[in-house]
């Protein structure tokens, strides 16, 4: 199954297979592309304070183009932003922001703004709006600055490597809006690979797998809040400090999600050291997913699937935080979304999720109410969530 890598660039550097050309001369060419769309969220979301149902409207905008440098090489720039309607979010927030080198099917130099290898992996079963997702996005979902990767895709094998350089305030994972923190990243690595067969049977066979690994900064390097002086700021935040952090994936699919049948399976394992939080600290998080779909050939598209994680806290008993010793917490969700595109450019859908075993009584962590409602770890963990949205893609 060869592939051309450039066209495959092209369409990853934009959030929409219709990209317009809004410019093309002399081996130069300048792509736009976004989305609006609008949701009604069901009470549990709290997206307009607790138990209140809300309508709530957001953007994306991106803008990206290639050019030809010599007969074998075209250099690649993409920028994509977000803007939501949300009063704490009214501004524009960058996304992807990168450069690139095409050697044609030799592969591709990128460095900028983006989501690391392990979510080639989670690409698998990443199919959903805000119902379902309790894996993905948790480590890779705001992107990260400061990388160099090399990607070769082409003749069914996908192959990279990844080089992560220092960043400040770096976003590793994201357990909601109590533990959503930032840290200090140092260096790191990632790569990952995958083959694809041709078509088996109703659809092409993909076999993926990744790993990702940071270290931090050094304690005395870091600053976890900002140091102001007589209302100056003297020394900015650096993000909290951790010793390593490493994450590795698997999965498998077959068929195309939107044309068929689909299925799908991944599984993962993430663990952090903190020493630098707290003596000896390790977060691990593991879990996996199944997914099932079908896409008609009438633009109706229907998919399910089993979704499990569990986030586990070890603290040394000398670190005077015991609450969190040895804590563990199941999230289990069943999402189920329907969706129907009229034509390329619009699309309407239902999505629900519902509770499937998840753990509900976890007050005695310590602001546990803010915890269970608020976290993005389990969608108000053990209740069950229903939206309906519309989306103009251009």
């Amino acid at each position: 199954m060869k592939k051309s890598l450039l066209a495959l660039a092209v369409l990853a550097m934009t959030a929409s297979a219709n990209a317009t050309v809004v410019y093309d001369k002399d081996g130069t060419q300048l792509y736009l592309d976004g989305r609006v769309m609008s949701v009604f969220y069901g009470p549990n979301y709290n997206k307009a304070g607790v138990k209140d149902a809300a309508i709530t409207t957001s953007g994306r905008f991106g803008i990206g183009g290639k050019t030809q440098i010599t007969s074998w090489v075209s250099g690649l720039g993409y920028a994509q932003w977000d803007v939501a309607n949300d009063s704490n979010d009214s501004h524009f927030k960058a996304r992807d922001q990168w450069v690139a080198l095409d050697f044609g099917q030799y592969g591709l130099v990128k460095m900028g703004r983006y989501v690391d290898a392990t979510y080639f992996v989670e690409q698998l079963t990443d199919y959903w709006e805000d119902a379902a997702g309790i894996q993905q996005g948790k480590f890779n979902g705001e992107r990260r600055s400061s990388q160099l990767s090399y990607i070769y895709d082409n003749y069914g094998f996908y192959g990279r490597l990844g080089v992560q350089f220092a960043e400040d305030n770096a976003r590793i994972w994201n357990m909601g809006e109590v533990l959503n923190n930032k840290y200090a990243v140092d260096s790191g690595f990632n790569l990952a690979l995958g083959y694809t067969f041709d078509k088996v049977w109703f659809g092409p066979i993909s076999i993926r797998a990744a790993y990702s690994y940071l270290r931090g900064q050094d304690e005395n390097d870091t600053t976890q809040s900002d140091v102001i002086v007589n209302d100056v700021l003297i020394v900015p935040s650096r993000g909290f400090g951790f010793k390593n952090f490493y994450h590795v994936n698997g999965g498998i699919s077959w068929g195309d999600i939107h044309n068929g049948f689909y299925v799908a399976l991944i599984g993962e394992y993430a663990c952090m050291r903190q020493p630098n939080l707290y003596k000896d600290t390790k977060i691990i998080n593991k879990g996996g997913e199944f997914l099932v779909g079908y896409a008609f050939g009438n633009g109706l598209e229907v998919r399910t699937s089993y979704q499990m994680t569990m986030w586990e806290f070890m603290v040394s008993a000398d670190s005077g935080v015991g609450v969190f010793d040895g804590l563990k917490i199941k999230n289990k969700r069943v999402p189920v979304f329907v969706n129907y595109k009229f034509n390329p450019n619009f699309d309407v859908w239902a999505e629900c999720g519902f509770n499937a075993g998840s753990d509900h009584n976890i007050d005695h962590i310590g602001n546990g109410e803010a915890w269970q409602e608020n976290s993005t770890m389990g969608l108000a963990q053990d209740k069950f969530v229903w939206s309906l949205g519309a989306r103009y893609t251009f």
